[in-house]
């Protein structure tokens, strides 16, 4: 009667973790729609590395291997708590992998940034650019709070560039947006680092139970493993 209530109590936690890693699949899914809808926007889809596509295909993936393992849960099926178990771990490594290489190419990251701005500028003074690409760099430029590359310098007329839309200013913003975006993955990475390290212990704790519970239905069947 006790391993009844423990097997129980497993599949318990387990539904729990799940509900949470449902949820982080689903608010991954959202905000990877919303930053490759404001990449594609703002021109940006090539200078930051793919980030919008990497999270939104993240975030599918974790919505998929949840409802894999809410679905075996319920139908107490225990190959699908297997399956979920396997492909939780691979995401697990994956994302461990990911983030890794999120920070070793940091500079990487920053020089396609600076290739971008690079080739929008020449664009735009040569009049080759058209006006959703100076659209897009001012917005940019507006948003991290910079001008050019790496300075006003970099614009022949940096108060018509640099300037908010429509409005008249005479000082641009000193700070590159090399240096500005730096300066954002630099101040973003401990929340970041927080945020990935729950994340891990949620699905290392659903990881577990589903291993649990998968031993427990081969054992006993899930009929009396679902004894509580």
């Amino acid at each position: 009667m006790a391993m009844l209530r423990f097997s129980g109590c497993f599949r318990f936690f387990f539904v729990i973790f799940n509900f949470f890693v449902f949820v982080v699949g689903g608010l991954l899914t959202g905000f990877g729609i919303y930053i490759t809808v404001e990449a594609v926007q703002n021109g940006l889809i090539v200078a930051i590395y793919g980030l919008p596509l990497f999270t939104l295909v993240l975030g599918l993936a974790v919505l998929t291997v949840a409802f894999i393992g809410c679905f075996g849960a319920c139908n107490l099926n225990g190959c699908l708590i297997k399956w979920y178990a396997t492909l939780m771990m691979l995401l697990i490594v994956g994302e461990i992998i990911c983030g890794a290489l999120l920070f070793a190419l940091k500079n990487q990251s920053l020089k396609l940034i600076e290739r971008y701005f690079n080739n929008s500028i020449y664009k735009i003074e040569s009049g080759v650019g058209d006006s959703h690409l100076r659209n897009s760099i001012r917005k940019i430029q507006n948003s991290l709070k910079c001008c050019g590359a790496y300075g006003p310098g970099d614009w022949r007329d940096p108060y018509e560039f640099c300037c908010r839309s429509g409005k008249i200013c005479f000082r641009a913003p000193k700070l590159g947006c090399v240096q500005a975006a730096g300066k954002v993955l630099t101040e973003n990475r401990l929340p970041l680092g927080i945020t990935v390290m729950v994340f891990g212990i949620i699905e290392i704790g659903a990881v577990a139970c589903a291993a649990t519970l998968e031993r427990r239905f081969r054992r006993v069947g899930p009929r009396t493993a679902s004894v509580t």
